[in-house]
Parts: C-alpha cells; sequence; structure tokens
C-alpha cells in the first residue's frame, strides 16, 4: 500500500511467490514505496467495489479508503440473541414496561426496545451490525452509466418512483364482461372477524429467521414470545377488521433487488423484491388464506395456480396432450406463448378495484401501480387481474370471433388458453380470423389492466402448419417464431423423455449446484442434510410428470454418491447406494431412491384421477382415453379372458387383432362377443395409431 495520498494497492495471491523469489519481491516493494499489508487488513480498512463483469468471467474489484455516506442502517434481530443469558427475561419485562395502546407498540416501542438490546452485553457475546464489504457501485439506468454508492442510490430512487407511478391516460373500462362472483357465504367467510387460531397457525408457518423487514422482527421471536405479545397483535388485527385502514409505517415496505441474470449489467436485469414488516405479514397470510379457500369460485378452471385443488402440472399435461393429439391427428394447432413485461410491477390498481438498495433504504416513495414482490397476497390479486384476459377469450370464442382447438373428434373438449398466472398459453385452428383475434384481444387487455404485452420475446408454435405461413403470421403479431418442443412452465412440451438430451438441463443444474460445495468442508451428517432436503428435490418438478430413463437415474444418483462419498469425483463407496437409501429403521440413512421416487409421483395422477373429476385435464384425458377402464367397459370379454393381468403394452407385442396371440379365451366367442371385440380392437388400434 502506498501513501495516503495516492491510496494505491496491488492484491495478488503472494502464496504462489516461491521462496527464492521473496527476495526481488521484497525489493520490489522497496523500490515502489510500498507497505506488504496483509489482504484481510486491507479489507477491513477499505471499501472494495464490485463493478461489471463486461466480456471476462470475473468481476473486477476497486478497492478505496473514502468514506461512503451508507444511510441508515436498518434494524435486524439477530438469532444469536436467543442463545444470551438472561435475554428471555429481558424481552418480557421491558416489552411489559412500554406504555403504548395498540399496534404502537411495535412502532415507537420497538426504537426504545432495540435501543436497550444494543446496549446489552454479556461476557459470551457483543451485539454490532457489520456493513457489507462488496458494494454494487456501478449500473445502467435507462441507456446511462452511473458510478458511485450515492449515485446509484438516487438513480434507483428515481427510477422505482417513477416505474410505480401511475399514469394519467385513459383507461378502458370492462363493463359487460361476466365475471365469476362469490356466493353469499363465501363472502361472509372472507369478512368475519379474525381469530387467534389464525394468527398462530400464520406465525408457525412462516420460517423463523428469514425475510425480516423495515421492523427487523423474526417469525422466530414471535414464535418465543408470543405469549407475551398475543394481546397486543391481536389488538392490531381487530383494530385492523374495525376500521379497515393500515398506518403508513405499517403498510410501508423495503425493496430489495435480486438479480436475474449471473451478470447484472442494467437496473433491468434485477428483480424488486419487497421485504414486508412482521405484523403486515400476519395480516396478509390471514386474507391470503382466506381468499385461497374461495378463489375457485371466481377463477375460470382454465387457471391452476393459487387455487386450492388446482396445481401446476395440470397446464403442463393439457398443453402436452393437445399438441401431441395433434401431430398424430395431423390436425392444424396454432399456439401463441405470451409474455407479460414486469407482469407484476405493471397491474392498474383502478383495474384491480373494478375486478375486485445496497443493504441501507431510500427515501420513501408512494405506490401507485403495480403488487410487492414478496407479498403474500400478491399472487391472489394477480389472479384477479388475469381474470380479465381469461373472460375476455370466453367472450372471443362463444361470440365464434376465436375459434379455439377441439381436442379429438368424439366427445371434443374445446381448449382456447391455458393461463398460469403471467405465463399464458393461448390455442387456437390455423386462421387469420384468429391470429388478427390474439392481437386485439391482447392489446385491449393491456389499454384496460395496464399489463404490457411484450410482443417481441412471445412466441407463436405451430403444429402441421407450414413455416411460410407461421413467418407471415408472426410478422402480423410482431413476434417471434417457436417450433415443438418448447418450453412452457419449465416444462417442455411435446419432448421426448426418453431421450439423455430431454434430462440434460435437470442434471446440469444439479451438477452446477454441487460444484458450488466443498465436500472436504463439510462432515457426513451436512452432507446428509444436504442430500435428504435438497439435493433430491431437484428433480422432483420433472420427475412428476415424466419417466426418467434408467440411465438418467443413475447418473443423478452417480452424482449424489460422489458428492456423499468425496469430492465430486469418484471415491471408495464403503457402502452400497441402494443400501444407504434404505429407511433407518433398516439400518440405512433414509436418502430417497430416485426410482421409487418417480414411480410414486407418477401414481399420484391415478390418485388424482379417483378425486378429482371435475377438472379440464380429466376433461381433456377422458376425450382422448377415454373415462372407462377397459375391463369395466368390456366385462364380459374380460371375465371370459385367461389372460386378465396382462399390459396394453404385451397385448400390442403379442397382437392385439381379433385373431392375436394376445387374446385367450376360455371358450369359443359367441356372435354378440365377436362384435364386443371387433368394437374393443378397433379402439386399441386407434389408441395405437397415436402411440
Amino acid at each position: 500500500m502506498q501513501s495516503d495520498a495516492t491510496r494505491r494497492y496491488v492484491l495478488s495471491d503472494m502464496t504462489l511467490i516461491r521462496r527464492l523469489d521473496h527476495g526481488p519481491f521484497n525489493q520490489f516493494i522497496a523500490v515502489n514505496g510500498l507497505v506488504d499489508l496483509p489482504l484481510s487488513d486491507v479489507v477491513t480498512l477499505g471499501l472494495r467495489m464490485v463493478q461489471l463483469r463486461g466480456l471476462s468471467d470475473h468481476c473486477p474489484l476497486v478497492l478505496s479508503v473514502d468514506d461512503e455516506n451508507w444511510g441508515p442502517r436498518p434494524v435486524r434481530m439477530l438469532k444469536c440473541w436467543h442463545d444470551t443469558l438472561g435475554f428471555r427475561q429481558f424481552v418480557i419485562d421491558k416489552w411489559r414496561s412500554l406504555q403504548v395502546d395498540g399496534w404502537g407498540v411495535f412502532v415507537g416501542g420497538n426504537l426504545d426496545f432495540y435501543g436497550s438490546v444494543r446496549v446489552m452485553q454479556t461476557p459470551n457475546i457483543s451485539f454490532s451490525f457489520d456493513r457489507s464489504s462488496d458494494a454494487l457501485s456501478v449500473i445502467t439506468v435507462v441507456g446511462e452509466r452511473v458510478e458511485g454508492v450515492q449515485a446509484v442510490r438516487q438513480a434507483v430512487f428515481s427510477y422505482f418512483s417513477s416505474h410505480f407511478r401511475a399514469g394519467n391516460v385513459a383507461r378502458t373500462t370492462v363493463e359487460g364482461l361476466q365475471f365469476s362472483t362469490l356466493s353469499l357465504a363465501e363472502g361472509v367467510s372472507l369478512v368475519k372477524l379474525f381469530s387467534i387460531e389464525e394468527v398462530k397457525a400464520v406465525i408457525w408457518d412462516c420460517d423463523s429467521y428469514k425475510s425480516r423487514g423495515l421492523d427487523g422482527i423474526t417469525f422466530g421471536f414471535l414464535k418465543e414470545f408470543l405469549s407475551v405479545m398475543q394481546v397486543d397483535i391481536m389488538r392490531f388485527i381487530t383494530e385492523f377488521h374495525r376500521n379497515v385502514q393500515l398506518s403508513k409505517c405499517i403498510n410501508s415496505t423495503f425493496i430489495t433487488l435480486i438479480p436475474k441474470v449471473d451478470s447484472p449489467q442494467k437496473l433491468n436485469d434485477f428483480r424488486p423484491i419487497s421485504l414486508v414488516g412482521s405484523l403486515y405479514k400476519i395480516l396478509v397470510k390471514i386474507l391470503a388464506n382466506r381468499l385461497w379457500l374461495v378463489m375457485g369460485s371466481v377463477i375460470l378452471e382454465t387457471q391452476t395456480t393459487f387455487v386450492k385443488d388446482r396445481q401446476i402440472l395440470d397446464g403442463i399435461l393439457i398443453a402436452n396432450e393437445v399438441v401431441d393429439e395433434a401431430r398424430k391427428s395431423q390436425k392444424e394447432l396454432l399456439l401463441f406463448k405470451v409474455d407479460f413485461e414486469k407482469a407484476y410491477d405493471s397491474v392498474d390498481w383502478g383495474y384491480l378495484d373494478m375486478v375486485m438498495i445496497n443493504s441501507s433504504p431510500t427515501e420513501e416513495f408512494l405506490m401507485e401501480r403495480g403488487l410487492r414482490q414478496g407479498d403474500p397476497l400478491s399472487p391472489f390479486l394477480f389472479l384477479l387481474a388475469a381474470e380479465g384476459l381469461n373472460v375476455m377469450m370466453i367472450a372471443l370464442v362463444q361470440s365464434n370471433l376465436f375459434i379455439g382447438y377441439s381436442h379429438c373428434s368424439e366427445n371434443p373438449t374445446v381448449v382456447s388458453h391455458l393461463p398460469f398466472a403471467d405465463d399464458t398459453l393461448l390455442l387456437g385452428v390455423k386462421s387469420w380470423a384468429n391470429v388478427r383475434a390474439l392481437r386485439v384481444v391482447l392489446v385491449l387487455f393491456e389499454k384496460v389492466s395496464r399489463l404490457k404485452v411484450n410482443f417481441h420475446k412471445s412466441m407463436l408454435v405451430g403444429v402441421n402448419i407450414g413455416e411460410s405461413w407461421l413467418t407471415e403470421a408472426a410478422s402480423v403479431l410482431g413476434c417471434k417464431v417457436g417450433k415443438v418442443p418448447f418450453m412452457y412452465l419449465d416444462l417442455p412440451v411435446r419432448g421426448d423423455p426418453r431421450r439423455l438430451s430431454f434430462w440434460e438441463p435437470i442434471v446440469y443444474g444439479i451438477r452446477t449446484r454441487l460444484s458450488r460445495w466443498t465436500t472436504r468442508l463439510l462432515l457426513f451428517g451436512g452432507r446428509l442434510i444436504l442430500l435428504k432436503s435438497f439435493l433430491t428435490s431437484l428433480p422432483v418438478y420433472a420427475i412428476s410428470f415424466f419417466k426418467a430413463p434408467l440411465g438418467i437415474i443413475s447418473s443423478l444418483e452417480s452424482l449424489l454418491s460422489n458428492f456423499f462419498w468425496g469430492e465430486g469425483h469418484r471415491k471408495i463407496a464403503w457402502v452400497r447406494w441402494r443400501n444407504v437409501c434404505l429407511g433407518q429403521d433398516h439400518e440405512g440413512l433414509g436418502v430417497r431412491q430416485l426410482r421409487e421416487f418417480n414411480t410414486a409421483l407418477l401414481g399420484k395422477w391415478c390418485w388424482q384421477m379417483l378425486v378429482d373429476r371435475d377438472g379440464m385435464w380429466f376433461s381433456v384425458l377422458t376425450a382422448r382415453y377415454g373415462g372407462v377402464p377397459l375391463r369395466v367397459r368390456y366385462r364380459c370379454l374380460y371375465d371370459l379372458a385367461n389372460n386378465k393381468s396382462i399390459s396394453v403394452a404385451d397385448m400390442c407385442q403379442l397382437g392385439w387383432e381379433e385373431d392375436g396371440a394376445g387374446w385367450q379365451w376360455r371358450r369359443q366367442l359367441w356372435v354378440w362377443e365377436n362384435e364386443l371385440l371387433a368394437e374393443c380392437t378397433s379402439l386399441l388400434c386407434g389408441r395405437r395409431n397415436y402411440n
């Protein structure tokens, strides 16, 4: 380190210098007037700035000792406080000494409470808050490069205060659209008095030491001291129920920026996540739990997210079945995958009423539009906003302005749109009328809700449609052209799970996660916890819908085994992996066996077919495969068969024609039984053509 006037630094890994090089290196330091300062001291004395990565695969660091005004430090409650001797009694005495009524005990009282905690010290622990040494000091905002902590803070504040401001453009109304409504009983269930049971259920449902808001209180703290704070919390909840108003301090939130890409260059590369306070989160989670029970009455069955008895895989199943049936029956199918621009941030509050940085805060600004990402209530509010597009599509189909796709010729099910929150797939037949209708309905929905469609990121996909026609239609819509298979809800539509390339992203994802951990720093117990709680859960989403080949299962288990026994590469496995996966009552460690887990998740669909026969996904399956098992539909043939347990796949190999080896009878069939056999054979041959 040179003198304070120049403040220049030379940082390097000096452990690579051989002993014979120490002399020239020390001479270099002396000639240039440098001081060999340990790297830990440099980091302590200086400020480390992270520059943009650019073309390199490393982020350059700029070291400075200039004092930066970081602004006020947010209050943070630490988990280690709970282990301090006398902390529990201190909290109880301090809380009971506060003479503030109602919810104010959480606001004004917190200042006195935290001040007392900070001066409280024991021989074992002292409380302090360390500012992060890494700071993003360069960012591009609206095409302009901004440098410096204060300049970045001001640019971020100006950007978001403008971004969440509502425009003065006249809004189109939604009059004439037929929205579903709640029943009287459902409405009463939403506005009934809040109970202490609801409050306790919400508190215990939250993670104890994550996502602290601007008040700094963790739910672990509330769980431990709920008996002391219960009266004040219920007073706040009851006050809100009576007045239907929130104080500004309760309704405020921190916005933290989470990178969406590996090397964020622009402010658009960050996702704004809201960190709300503990009291606000308790209140909105109670409201969200109540809304979840009745959302199915006002949200159409095509929406498969955040609604009771619906799941994300329903939409994926419908999309795969429709595309597969269209390909094999040589029918023309047009699909438009919609991409909304900053969906949560753009929702217009007036429309919604009609339908129903750097570890330090900046100044406050008022939100006039948008939903908080991280707010438990936001997903349900967004569903209500997105319901406008669903209702518009239904109106277009009913008025024959848009022709949806008729799935299967026998007992057809018309599919026109598959929404999942802000991931929407529109389906129809090939026609210019449908292309124009898609453009009109999306522009109209944008005018109503302020949810802007990114047409240049949206995608038009055709099944059995010529490339020239599809390209011309995409130019009319202003979107790009896609092809089958394509990704929808992070899973491929009409992909082939029998191919190893289909599973490469999942294997790569697990390998990438494993590369971030150094197993030599983890004991066997730590590796086991990671295996059971995290790593074996990574492929759950994909294997809940697709059957993984044995080769993929072996590859995944090999990665997990190498992580458990060695340092990410082959080492001696002292116990067979099959024995590691046994239950603890069978002298195993209880790690999931991926093959059995895959089979169990796929078997859940059989249970779903027994308990959920009202869903659209069930209608799509029964329209294509029939809703009654063959042994029930052709009972007399089943009773006469000698090989009742044979599978359809085995019958296909043996031959299921009328004289095929797949049929084995106890006696000769009568004429009317032969007619049933011909009908069954025709049905099976038709299904084989699909496969």
